[in-house]
C-alpha cells in the first residue's frame, strides 16, 4: 500500500476542522446554560458594587464630631 506525498494534509485539515465543528456543536447546544452563567456572573458583579456603593455612603454619612 502506497501512501501520498501530501497525505499529511488530510490530517492537518481534518483534524482542526473536526474540533472546530465539535466546539461549536457544543457550544449550540449548552449555549442557554451559557447564557444563564454569564448572566449570574454579571448579578453578582453588580451585586457587589452595590454592596460597596452602600457601604461607601455609609461612611460618608458618619456624624462629625462638635468643635
Amino acid at each position: 500500500m502506497k501512501y501520498a506525498d501530501n497525505a499529511w494534509l488530510f490530517f492537518a485539515v481534518s483534524i482542526p476542522l473536526t474540533l472546530f465543528t465539535i466546539m461549536v456543536w457544543y457550544s449550540w447546544a449548552n449555549s442557554r446554560a451559557l447564557y444563564q452563567a454569564l448572566v449570574s456572573k454579571q448579578e453578582e458583579r453588580k451585586e457587589k458594587i452595590r454592596e460597596r456603593v452602600k457601604d461607601f455612603a455609609f461612611f460618608r454619612k458618619t456624624p462629625k464630631l462638635p468643635r
